[in-house]
């Protein structure tokens, strides 16, 4: 298959975004809210970004959708923390990573790296199945 077609692509979250961005684009939108509410139809995005409760209403009715346990636990931190998580695990820079979350102090993501850590290869729990 061609590039940004199969099952991968849908869950590429980059191109993922270039299709947003580029939806957004098409509808003369070029700055502004990243996020915004889209018609009923799903094709016209809003002029507005969405509610700061939105993102988390949209995450709880997905990870019910998708049978995760307790759904109406997950929010908008469960993204944040995703984020910190995987990018200290893929080796990106401490101090990029608390930049980009707007973490004010290194001790205030100091439990971010701890869960990315039980994930390293280094830690012997790795090796356990």
């Amino acid at each position: 298959m061609g590039e940004g077609r199969g099952e991968s692509a849908l869950l590429d979250a980059g191109a993922a975004w270039t299709r947003w961005r580029d939806l957004l684009g098409s509808h003369g939108i070029t700055d502004g809210p990243a996020w915004r509410g889209i018609d009923r139809y799903g094709r016209r995005p809003r002029t507005n970004g969405l509610h700061r409760n939105s993102i988390a209403e949209i995450i709880k009715r997905r990870a019910a959708a998708a049978g995760l346990e307790d759904a109406d636990l997950w929010g908008g931190h469960s993204l944040r923390r995703g984020f910190a998580t995987e990018a200290i695990a893929a080796g990106v820079p401490e101090r990029d990573v608390q930049r980009h979350g707007r973490w004010r102090s290194r001790a205030s993501m100091d439990p971010y790296i701890d869960a990315a850590r039980t994930f390293d290869p280094t830690n012997p729990t790795h090796w356990l199945t």
